[in-house]
């Protein structure tokens, strides 16, 4: 399997899940997520139309812009085997989605979404 499941069906069934998210949603302003490989960044921009803004938190190897799409990236600076020090209000693993929490307190605005992958 390639780094990050980065693949055609991989892309699909992210955008397949992330664009009838939306529409159960509705209105969002920006999407967080964290990153390793940036497959789920750009999954949800494919999915995910008329977003203005998306964000993702590295929390492992260096990303760079071809990776996550129209994202910003924030680097998180806890080596990605240490634990986010201040933890979601919901179920998270602790040394990767649960980084990007802090992030989206600080660096989010509006209607914001978080896809947390793992908890």
């Amino acid at each position: 399997m390639p780094f990050g499941l980065e693949s055609p069906i991989a892309f699909d069934a992210i955008a397949n899940a992330a664009a009838e998210i939306q529409g159960q949603i509705g209105s969002i302003d920006e999407v967080w997520c964290v990153g390793g490989s940036g497959v789920l960044c750009r999954g949800l921009q494919q999915g995910m139309t008329g977003i203005k803004r998306f964000s993702v938190v590295q929390v492992g190897r260096e990303l760079q812009p071809q990776d996550v799409g129209r994202a910003t990236i924030y680097k998180h600076p806890l080596p990605f085997e240490k634990d986010a020090k201040k933890r979601p209000p919901f179920p998270s693993c602790s040394n990767y989605d649960a980084k990007g929490w802090e992030f989206v307190l600080r660096y989010g605005q509006g209607t914001r979404l978080f896809w947390n992958v793992m908890a």
